[in-house]
């Protein structure tokens, strides 16, 4: 897609404030977020945006697609560094353009930095269906890779602490909570393309898989055999999946009823 000269002057601001250079401003319910692109407890950053002229509908699209594009490219190569906390700050930027486009549970909207763009201008409400598919699949997208975020942080967790300590073990039970959440509007956000076209497969494979693995890690294991079969539905090998959380599902019965047994005797004794 081309951009307009507008769009480009736009992505360099998102890339000014991504780096710091450009102040924001904000508080928001779903997590703050610092001018790295952190997210920390608290409120996200909200800008001052000085009022556009007059904009179309079609400009709002190219500015915020070309802002969309360049704070997911910038998560991407960041994942890539395995800098995950950093990478979902860029994924939540990304998140917040696309609301302002479109957000299909308008009842349920957050009064954050994204919204705030699009109370602009009332054509932000009012994106062509014709281009909704595209934003949406850009939206699922973006939450894949936070899921992943949310998996690989809970994976370093993990590891990072081999005694188990209660501190990291509530660290790994919110990181998977938020996969979870992620997961779940990935996959209502791909519902919302039953009247305005068909989703992208790959897409919805992702979601469920995601959502499956999360389960699974919270050792929920009907609801990932559930998610794992609905990613199969969409192209996914589920096959080796299933095979593997039976395996999983096995070990972990086995190491309960070990637990329960000593819990037993040692109240005999």
């Amino acid at each position: 897609m081309g951009y307009c000269s507008a769009s480009k002057d736009f992505a360099g601001r998102v890339q000014r404030m991504s780096e710091g250079t450009e102040p924001i401003r904000a508080t928001s319910s779903s997590g703050k977020m610092n001018a790295k692109g952190d997210i920390i407890e608290g409120g996200v950053e909200e800008e001052e945006e000085e009022e556009p002229t007059s904009p179309t509908s079609s400009m709002i699209i190219d500015k915020h697609m070309a802002a969309v594009v360049l704070h997911k490219d910038q998560g991407n190569e960041l994942f890539r560094q395995k800098d995950y906390r950093k990478a979902l700050g860029q994924y939540h930027r990304a998140l917040l353009y696309l609301r302002a486009m479109d957000d299909p549970d308008a009842k349920k909207k957050e009064s954050d930095f994204g919204l705030a763009l699009a109370s602009q201008g009332s054509q932000s409400s009012a994106i062509p269906e014709s281009r909704r598919p595209e934003i949406r699949t850009m939206g699922v997208a973006t939450r894949v890779n936070m899921m992943n975020c949310f998996l690989n942080l809970a994976e370093q967790a993990r590891k990072g602490d081999s005694a188990g300590t209660n501190e990291t073990k509530t660290e790994i039970t919110r990181l998977l909570e938020r996969c979870v959440t992620e997961g779940k509007t990935a996959i209502n956000l791909l519902d919302h393309f039953r009247g305005i076209g068909n989703p992208i497969e790959y897409n919805a494979a992702k979601a469920h898989w995601k959502l499956a693995q999360a389960y699974q890690e919270q050792e929920k294991f009907e609801l990932a055999k559930e998610q794992f079969t609905k990613a199969g539905e969409h192209g996914q090998d589920a096959r080796k999946a299933l095979q593997e959380l039976e395996r999983v599902r096995k070990v972990y019965e086995k190491a309960e009823a070990q637990r329960l047994k000593a819990v037993f005797a040692g109240k005999l004794l």
